[in-house]
């Protein structure tokens, strides 16, 4: 009778231990892996890293609770080296529910001004790209994931829709196109221009587009970003008059307005 029972149960445990072993596989690619925390999705992001073991990828799974002990690791893993980091630590990738994880760390940083921050989509098109930047000084290093990123960045990508609660930090941040990211992040020629509530970036070189973030969140202040090289290659009464429409754009306008370069200059010229 107990002969009788043991295949049975043995055949029981093999096909418990297969289960098991087959939901290990599935769910491999979002545990830690061995020598530091890295959460990968089927090791795309680690890959197009050339998988250097100098870079932690962390990839928050698409709802993952914000109070999942995954989370809390996270932030006590990457405390100390998000707040001293000098060259690239960490490339985190959130969903829009997947929860904060190790934000505060990162926000922790960029105030105490040793980090910079690249937005990237987290869709994988990176249609849109923005740069986030302490006032410690430019963005003199911004690659988009899939691009190779040098010894020498500590760019840290973060997905899109962080940047309000960044913006809402009071961290002054510096906010690009993709296309002026295509074009000139690489060169490091950058000027700065105050402004409030307001985004500011050119399309094509060849018409500018002027659109404000969401007024309700409040956002206090940022600085935006123009190419240096152009923009001091305007005349100053007309670099002005960009300034001041920007502002008074700012103050109240609508977000649909669009005015290119010509109209600008044509207001210009009714104003001499």
């Amino acid at each position: 009778m107990k002969s009788g029972l043991l295949v049975p149960i043995l055949l029981g445990i093999m096909v418990i231990l297969l289960i098991y072993s087959l939901a290990f596989l599935v769910f491999l690619p979002y545990l830690p892996l061995p020598g530091g925390t890295s959460i990968v999705e089927g090791g795309r992001i680690h890959r197009d890293l050339g998988g250097d073991q100098d870079f932690r990828v962390i990839k928050v799974a698409h709802g993952l609770p914000r109070y999942h002990p995954l989370h809390q690791s996270l932030s006590q893993d990457f405390a100390a080296p998000l707040e001293t980091a000098t060259r690239l630590q960490l490339i985190v990738e959130l969903y829009p529910d997947g929860g904060l994880g190790p934000e505060d760390q990162l926000l922790r940083g960029l105030e105490k001004g040793t980090l910079e921050i690249c937005l990237i989509r987290g869709d994988g098109e990176f249609q849109k790209s923005f740069t986030l930047a302490t006032t410690a000084g430019p963005a003199r290093h911004v690659w988009k994931i899939k691009d190779p990123l040098p010894e020498n960045s500590n760019v840290l990508a973060l997905r899109e829709d962080r940047v309000i609660p960044a913006l809402q930090a009071g961290i002054e941040t510096l906010v690009l196109s993709e296309t002026v990211l295509q074009r000139e992040a690489r060169n490091g020629r950058f000027a700065y221009i105050d402004l409030d509530i307001f985004e500011w970036y050119h399309q094509d070189w060849d018409r500018w587009t002027e659109e404000l973030l969401v007024p309700e969140y409040h956002i206090p202040r940022y600085r935006l970003m123009v190419n240096t090289d152009f923009y001091e290659s305007l005349d100053p009464a007309y670099r002005r008059l960009l300034r001041e429409y920007a502002e008074n754009f700012a103050a109240g306008a609508s977000p649909e307005v669009e005015r290119s370069e010509e109209e600008l200059l044509s207001l210009y010229r009714q104003g001499e």
